[in-house]
């Protein structure tokens, strides 16, 4: 997936990830984690995909708030895909 248009990074909580917030309308549209020891993941917002109907029928109920940041990271390892960031 490609995200066009100007971005802004802000980080949030525990500031272990960067979020990619379109610095036109403000929507968040993916995060990303640059652990120390692997490659650089990531997670995009389905509602900003144009193939968000198919996969808007997988939608799962997520909170992370009680999460430990070492829980945290270990889920982010698990499930995020690996990623690639160009400009600034």
């Amino acid at each position: 997936m490609e995200i066009e248009g100007p971005t802004n990074r802000f980080r949030m909580g525990t500031h272990s990830a960067e979020f990619l917030i379109c610095a036109t309308c403000g929507v968040p549209t993916a995060v990303i984690w640059h652990p120390q020891d692997g490659p650089l993941l990531a997670v995009l917002r389905v509602e900003c995909m144009e193939v968000r109907p198919e996969l808007a029928a997988h939608q799962v109920e997520t909170d992370f708030e009680a999460e430990t940041l070492g829980e945290r990271l270990a889920r982010r390892r698990r499930n995020w895909t690996p990623a690639s960031v160009s400009g600034p």
